[in-house]
């Protein structure tokens, strides 16, 4: 009878383990999703100009920054 008590226990303590860090990787993907900004293909000075201006992080993606459009500028010109 102890062994089926012991065994029971370790069933719902697995259980709870798993309800405990499931919950906590939801909490986690729910801050990551709207927290964590999108960085690819930005230069460092365009990200420091975003942090300045306290650009929230989901706009991150499609914020045109003044860096961006003086290298455009840049661009145009050395095409004439």
């Amino acid at each position: 009878m102890r062994w089926e008590s012991l065994h029971r226990f370790a069933n719902i303590s697995s259980l709870a383990r798993g309800i405990f860090f499931g919950g906590l990787s939801v909490i986690c993907m729910v801050y990551l999703w709207f927290y964590q900004p999108e960085i690819a293909g930005r230069t460092y000075e365009e990200l420091d100009e975003m942090c300045t201006r306290k650009i929230p992080a989901r706009q991150f993606k499609t914020h045109r920054t003044d860096a961006q459009a003086m290298g455009e500028a840049v661009k145009e010109k050395s095409a004439y």
